[in-house]
């Protein structure tokens, strides 16, 4: 029984060394079983010794990577032109926004500039006193009496001012007008200026005229006689007692009656006060200072070094109107004064310089007047305007006429 027993025990309980060959091999199984369960890439890469399709020289295994980092060197530089391509066309954008905008800014300003100098123009030669508001207001206005005069006065200001009904489509009509009185201001503030500042180169005082504006006036006895009528130019000299009211201000000259500077050689003529009138050689110089050059006063032309152009160039004119002759003559008078400030006047103890100046326009409009204006400007043309050709007329010996006929004759043999 023991051998037996010994035996059987033998035979079937295993000895630890069976028993640990037993447990690693278990474990082996164990760790293949599982191996096999996991992916096939992570049993691969356990079997280092075994060659398979998916193992890599390192060769391989370099230019793979060469190749990857190639990739993405060319996919962040696509990113890159891609962002570089957005940039500059954001940049492109912006740069044409930019120029649009100053090409507009530019052309408002071109514009306000042009209409700027054609509103001085047209003040100077058309009218000086009246509102732009009211003028253009002039349509929607029929039942004033003084609209036949606005009404003239707006077609004369369109045909001057070319840019008005673009500026009042693009600043509106109140902005439109404000700009214009500002210029009209500016302009005549300019005008002022010149005249006052070169007093002595319209006329040969001696001794010369002071340039502190309140010596002028009465307070000066050569001006004080020129602002005269005729028939109190002749007492100023002898007569004490009229000077003394205009100096301290208790007289004060009638806008409508017109002073002897007026006149040429500042001769008037009791009997015929049209003769001479609006010819004096102050009042052409004034003009000549005012729309040509202060070095032209002379009339001997513009001077070699004047490096800009007249108004009277530079707006293309060519003609005296009697509105001109009246600024001229308004600025003058305001230049011999001893106000220190310009303004429409008419209070108590002021010149009034608008009556003054819608008196002349006025008198010289009269149907009666005719002749005597048509040889007033053709007077002034030849002292103001010497180089400028006359009109001449269209008769039919010309070839243009011989045009006009043919083009007429062959438009009625067409519709016969």
């Amino acid at each position: 029984m023991a051998n037996f027993s010994s035996s059987f025990s033998n035979s079937t309980s295993p000895s630890s060394s069976d028993r640990v060959s037993n447990r690693y091999r278990n474990t082996g199984s164990r760790s293949d079983s599982r191996s096999r369960s996991r992916s096939p890439r992570r049993s691969h890469t356990n079997n280092y010794n075994q060659p398979h399709h998916h193992s890599r020289s390192p060769d391989s295994l370099r230019q793979h990577g060469s190749s990857r980092t190639s990739s993405n060197t060319s996919r962040s530089g696509s990113n890159q032109d891609l962002a570089d391509s957005e940039s500059s066309t954001d940049a492109l954008s912006l740069a044409r926004n930019l120029r649009q905008r100053k090409e507009k800014r530019a052309h408002e300003d071109n514009e306000k500039d042009l209409l700027s100098r054609h509103t001085r123009h047209w003040t100077r030669t058309c009218e000086m006193w009246v509102r732009f508001e009211d003028i253009l207001d002039t349509e929607t206005t029929g039942d004033r009496p003084e609209t036949n005069r606005y009404s003239e006065l707006l077609h004369e200001l369109k045909k001057v001012c070319s840019s008005l009904n673009s500026s009042i489509k693009t600043r509106g009509m109140s902005a439109t007008t404000s700009l214009m009185e500002c210029a009209r201001n500016n302009g005549r503030g300019e005008d002022i200026k010149r005249l006052k500042d070169n007093l002595n180169k319209l006329f040969p005082f001696t001794p010369p005229i002071p340039e502190v504006k309140e010596m002028r006036g009465f307070n000066n006895a050569q001006i004080g006689k020129l602002l005269l009528p005729p028939d109190l130019a002749s007492q100023w000299d002898t007569n004490f007692e009229l000077q003394q009211r205009y100096k301290q201000g208790l007289e004060t000259p009638n806008a409508r009656n017109y002073g002897i500077w007026m006149y040429q050689d500042h001769i008037a003529d009791s009997n015929n006060l049209l003769d001479g009138f609006l010819r004096s050689d102050m009042l052409v110089r004034g003009f000549r200072m005012v729309f040509h050059d202060p070095s032209n006063v002379n009339g001997r032309g513009p001077s070699a070094r004047a490096t800009k152009k007249g108004n009277a160039q530079l707006n293309n004119m060519r003609k005296v109107t009697v509105p001109s002759i009246a600024y001229i003559a308004t600025l003058v008078r305001f230049a011999l004064d001893s106000a220190p400030t310009f303004s429409p006047g008419g209070a108590h103890g002021t010149f009034n310089y608008q009556a003054f100046y819608t008196s002349m326009i006025d008198l010289l409009s009269m149907t009666q007047l005719n002749a005597f204006r048509e040889n007033l400007l053709t007077w002034w043309n030849q002292q103001v305007f010497p180089f400028q050709d006359p009109d001449q007329a269209d008769d039919e010996d010309t070839v243009h006429a011989q045009m006009l006929a043919q083009i007429a004759a062959s438009a009625q043999s067409f519709f016969s």
